[in-house]
């Protein structure tokens, strides 16, 4: 054993969520995998009554389409949603047929009651001639009376190829486009360099204004942008690293923060754990603690955190450890941002897409949420090809 010793790794994993949930969710992959395996009905396989039993409760909604993808624009992802004045903004990246390909431009809409959405327009349009660039929606935020939208640009070094579909990005800055009645479009190019986002800048309760990202300068390296209280975001953010690791390769952060201050931000893990990774800070996002895996779920997709008016903690994503399984859309809950202990389905019927494409999975992607008041707003993509919001009431997640 003593010879052994020495060839074996140990690794710590942060625990988050409660003995019960844990349970639910051993069940939900036995489910799920059953009815993957051919068993639609699972009690045919396993003869536990339960077992065919609802294993997280749904939650009552109104949904509504946003855009639906047709022949010209087929490829729709990356949503994102804010409220600005009256109206909800939705903003989401619009391809032809393929993920992040050349010729790939954002698109927007807006509504006054959710259910009824404006025609879409362009807000940057990209040449959908070989050898353009690619545009993807990164932030959206309001403040002080203006719209701010983050589009990452990819420049086409000639790396994309139809047997991916996607470019390799290199080059890589985000322009800010501001507005402050949807019609006109202030852009500052070049804003951030060697950064990849899909989420805006949210205030911490200090008043900086903060998102996280890759450094496409180092792959393997996270970054946080920090807007200093009084810093205005068209000005460039100060940039953060969090630490390296081997034990994760962490990507497409998303965060909250806890009534101690302490800021806790979530993380894709791109070494396909199907497990959230986790780093903390407790200066205002300054600086953070090396990433640790946790034993939180997700079928390698991106996930996003927030806080409930009530009080109580949000992670809404695939939140299963099905690998690249996005047919289910869940939100799971917790007390006090350290344990997650309710888990709800919002979504779960099956989906398939209508137009194939590289890197275009069916199920439902990449949610991103707005709390309203009492109610929490998602906006997501179907089979990336459609945008799709559900306004839930908070009062119905007990």
């Amino acid at each position: 054993m003593s010879d052994l010793a020495p060839q074996l790794r140990t690794q710590t994993s942060v625990g988050v969520i409660s003995d019960g949930l844990r349970a639910q969710l051993d069940r939900f992959k036995l489910v799920q995998g059953a009815r993957r395996a051919g068993y639609p009905d699972v009690r045919s396989w396993h003869a536990q009554p339960e077992i065919a039993q609802p294993v997280f409760p749904t939650v009552p909604l109104q949904r509504a389409c946003v855009y639906r993808g047709d022949e010209r624009f087929g490829y729709s992802h990356h949503p994102l949603i804010t409220r600005f004045g009256d109206v909800f903004v939705a903003s989401w990246s619009n391809g032809w047929r393929h993920e992040d390909h050349p010729g790939q431009q954002i698109h927007c809409s807006w509504s006054r009651d959710l259910r009824h959405w404006e025609p879409w327009r362009v807000v940057v349009a990209t040449d959908p001639e070989a050898g353009a660039n690619v545009r993807t929606n990164s932030g959206l935020c309001a403040l002080d009376g203006r719209l701010f939208l983050f589009v990452g640009v990819c420049e086409n070094v000639g790396n994309q190829t139809l047997a991916t579909g996607s470019m390799q990005f290199r080059r890589m800055w985000i322009d800010l486009y501001v507005t402050d009645d949807l019609v006109r479009w202030q852009v500052h190019e070049r804003l951030i360099e060697h950064a990849y986002v899909f989420e805006g800048p949210r205030p911490t309760r200090a008043g900086d204004q903060l998102c996280a990202g890759i450094n496409t300068a180092q792959w393997d390296e996270n970054v946080v942008l920090v807007w200093p209280r009084g810093r205005a975001l068209t000005l460039a953010p100060d940039r953060v690293c969090i630490p390296r690791t081997a034990a994760v390769r962490p990507e497409q952060g998303t965060w909250y923060e806890r009534d101690d201050g302490g800021l806790w931000m979530w993380l894709r893990d791109g070494s396909l754990s199907t497990r959230l990774a986790l780093s903390l800070s407790h200066d205002q996002g300054r600086t953070w603690s090396t990433p640790l895996p946790t034993d939180f779920r997700n079928t390698y997709s991106r996930a996003h955190a927030g806080r409930l008016s009530d009080g109580r903690f949000y992670l809404a994503g695939n939140n299963y450890d099905q690998f690249l399984d996005r047919q289910a859309l869940q939100l799971a809950l917790s007390p006090d941002g350290r344990i997650f202990d309710r888990m709800f389905t919002l979504l779960d019927a099956p989906t398939t897409r209508r137009l194939e494409g590289f890197h275009k999975e069916d199920g439902y992607h990449y949610p991103n949420c707005l709390v309203d008041g009492d109610r929490l707003v998602v906006i997501y993509s179907v089979n990336k090809e459609d945008i799709e919001v559900v306004s839930i009431d908070a009062a119905a997640l007990a």
